[in-house]
């Protein structure tokens, strides 16, 4: 059902966060930006879990 809000953290943080550790491991370089948006992804990817397991169990009890 919020399959997409999943699948949305983690295009955050594949796009945003492989670009993160490369340029943090490669050249010493830490942005800012880049970082922030990982972990917006990674607060996103664990709202959807968490809300998809909610709604999971909400729908059990009530059947």
């Amino acid at each position: 059902m919020k399959n997409w809000i999943v699948y949305f953290g983690l295009v955050l943080i594949a796009g945003f966060g492989v670009s993160f550790l490369i340029r943090l491991i490669r050249d010493g370089d830490f942005y800012i930006a880049e970082f922030t948006v990982t972990i917006i992804g990674i607060i996103i990817l664990l709202t959807g879990i968490f809300a998809k397991k909610n709604i999971k169990t909400n729908d059990t009890l009530l059947k």
